[in-house]
């Protein structure tokens, strides 16, 4: 998502960290951000924002899809402004320690 919003020849970001029982995965961008007001709409589904570029393509799915996922896995999907522009997505779900592997004598 955040390749068709960001501008071009600017990086995007990913993180991936693990926080108490959660894993989080952010995807952060420069691109225009989210205008103030319309935050909670983003993760409707068609949803656009006022003034997007019509050729984005896609069908405004994507971040409901991933919502729908994240709430799913009993994680959430959240956006926050990123400081100096742009828009900072988390998807977060539940932490697993892998089992401990026996040592045979």
């Amino acid at each position: 998502f955040a390749l068709k919003y960001a501008p071009r020849n600017e990086p995007v970001e990913i993180r991936t960290e693990r926080v108490g029982d959660k894993l989080v995965f952010a995807v952060l961008d420069r691109g225009p951000g989210v205008p103030a007001g319309e935050e909670s709409l983003i993760f409707t589904p068609f949803y656009r924002v006022p003034g997007a570029r019509p050729d984005v393509g896609g069908a405004g799915l994507g971040l409901a899809i991933a919502l729908g996922l994240a709430t799913a896995q009993h994680g959430a999907l959240t956006y926050a402004p990123r400081p100096g522009g742009g828009s900072i997505f988390s998807f977060e779900v539940p932490a697993a320690d892998p089992p401990a592997i026996e040592q045979s004598a």
